[in-house]
């Protein structure tokens, strides 16, 4: 029995070929990295914790964070639903206090977007500048995604 080569680079026709389909292999592993980072978090939370970290950044950017002029909703809610700050296992107390730990749990995983982001267009830049199938191969296998 024949063995089919299913390596969409390797059966490409032209080198242009071999770039679409790593292309296209990229966006899908970087899409996979991605849901593995935010898999927790459905539409709708992500689009409530933008909302509370731009509100976050707002109040942390004012001249007195700790008598804030601003109205900050989502902020307020932490403090009134009593959010735990991870840093001393007590309740947020001020709107400045749930603006912290919002930043504070917010960076690990934007971290991880951004160098997710960071593995993808580093690779599709350098498939744009290679030479052959073999050298688009190289750049596929190496790669490096963040842990998620």
């Amino acid at each position: 029995m024949k063995s089919r080569n299913r390596n969409p680079i390797a059966q490409a026709a032209t080198l242009e070929k071999a770039r679409e389909a790593a292309f296209d292999l990229i966006e899908a592993r970087a899409d996979a990295v991605a849901d593995a980072i935010t898999e927790q978090l459905s539409a709708r939370k992500l689009a409530e914790y933008d909302r509370a970290a731009k509100q976050a950044e707002a109040l942390l950017a004012e001249a007195d964070p700790d008598n804030p002029a601003g109205t900050y909703g989502a902020l307020s809610a932490d403090v009134a639903a009593g959010t735990i700050d991870p840093r001393d296992g007590q309740p947020v107390a001020t709107l400045k206090q749930a603006a912290e730990v919002i930043m504070l749990t917010r960076a690990p995983w934007e971290a991880a977007l951004d160098a997710q982001r960071q593995a993808r267009l580093t690779a599709k830049n350098a498939v744009r500048a290679a030479a052959s199938a073999e050298e688009v191969e190289q750049i596929l296998a190496g790669i490096v995604w963040p842990a998620v």
